[in-house]
């Protein structure tokens, strides 16, 4: 992750922040995991619902929801030092 402030004037700062995939992608797989584990999907025994289904439903909102938390999570820590 990569944080770089620039300021453009008196009262504006512009904060640029690049998050590479490598920042959330254990976590996202974490949570795919958790959700695998948890899910109960007609014609599967619960638990056993392949990752790849999982990851499929489930994959782009876990994926969003990751880094929002790491965003907000690594600028409110930036903003605070």
């Amino acid at each position: 992750m990569n944080i770089t402030k620039e300021d453009k004037g008196n009262l504006t700062t512009l904060i640029k922040v690049e998050i590479s995939p490598e920042d959330y992608q254990e976590e996202v797989k974490k949570q795919l995991k958790e959700q695998q584990k948890n899910a109960n999907v007609k014609g599967f025994r619960k638990g056993k619902v392949p990752y790849g289904l999982i990851e499929k439903w489930y994959g782009q909102s876990v994926r969003l929801d990751q880094i929002n938390k790491l965003l907000s999570e690594k600028l409110t820590n930036y903003i605070q030092e």
